[in-house]
């Protein structure tokens, strides 16, 4: 009788447990895109991955784009939340058509898209070829404005929707050990800029979001020579005690996913602890 008294309340605890965590997670009490469609793109791992993550926690309907089948999956039953995954490169036109049938079917709307997907080459001028010039700017730039394009025509809701490219700091400051990628991402501050204006009778909010030095997978990539230098010489020279995390990030797509940012559009946000000026 006590065993099975006890196996209930187990059960009860997890029952609380996991509707807790699906619920009580916005400091404001509420979930802060609670009935959302969203669209991340380049969400298999690092920033992408924690910001579906972060959106599907906050009550969203997050269609997790990835390349590779089964990356989503390996963390999104991990959590409590709507994530659908949807496997398509972002440079193939076809894929991408496909791709937005399939949300157009099932969720008719789109409230919200984060163009997160990208690459980031270690490349000089002097070593850089056309070749890699081109498939930086097909990942980064052309990608993201026929994405842009697409989901303009899905968010079709009265109140309008939010646009959020991912840029970075280096298009900010320059950046010698990559100056095409920096090229690239100067190009979607343009382009977020632009929109901005573009989409506004339409009450689409377009904005940018530019992370600094973060602690990801493709950051690791760099060495960890290269990554004690930037903690030597570049964080704490700004005065910076850490790395980021794709936390930081996820936490202001967040706000300028949500209705919280409703005033702000065609602003880039430097998530990088103070290091740009």
């Amino acid at each position: 009788m006590q065993k099975g008294f006890l196996g209930v309340i187990i059960i009860f605890i997890r029952v609380i447990h996991k509707i807790w965590r699906k619920r009580d997670i916005s400091p404001l009490g509420k979930m802060l895109l609670e009935k959302k469609n969203v669209l991340v793109t380049g969400a298999s791992r690092g920033i992408g991955k924690a910001i579906a993550r972060k959106f599907a926690q906050e009550g969203a309907v997050v269609y997790a784009q990835g390349r590779m089948p089964g990356t989503i999956e390996e963390w999104a039953r991990e959590i409590s939340g709507d994530i659908r995954p949807l496997y398509f490169d972002v440079t193939d036109n076809r894929e991408v058509e496909r791709a937005f049938q399939k949300i157009g079917q099932e969720a008719s709307s789109l409230d919200v898209l984060v163009n997160n997907a990208g690459t980031m080459p270690y490349e000089t001028m002097q070593t850089v070829t056309r070749e890699t010039m081109e498939a930086i700017f097909q990942t980064n730039f052309f990608a993201v404005v026929n994405i842009i394009q697409r989901s303009v025509e899905l968010m079709t809701n009265p109140s309008g929707g939010s646009i959020i490219n991912m840029t970075s700091t280096a298009a900010i400051y320059g950046a010698a050990g990559r100056p095409i990628y920096a090229s690239s991402k100067g190009a979607i501050i343009t382009l977020t800029q632009s929109c901005a204006q573009a989409y506004n009778p339409q009450q689409i909010r377009v904005n940018a979001i530019a992370p600094g030095y973060i602690d990801t997978d493709m950051f690791r990539s760099v060495g960890s020579e290269l990554i004690q230098w930037i903690i030597d010489d570049q964080l704490k020279r700004h005065g910076v005690d850490r790395i980021g995390t794709p936390e930081d990030v996820a936490n202001a797509a967040l706000f300028l996913a949500s209705d919280l940012s409703s005033y702000i559009t065609g602003q880039v946000l430097a998530v990088d602890g103070g290091m740009t000026p």
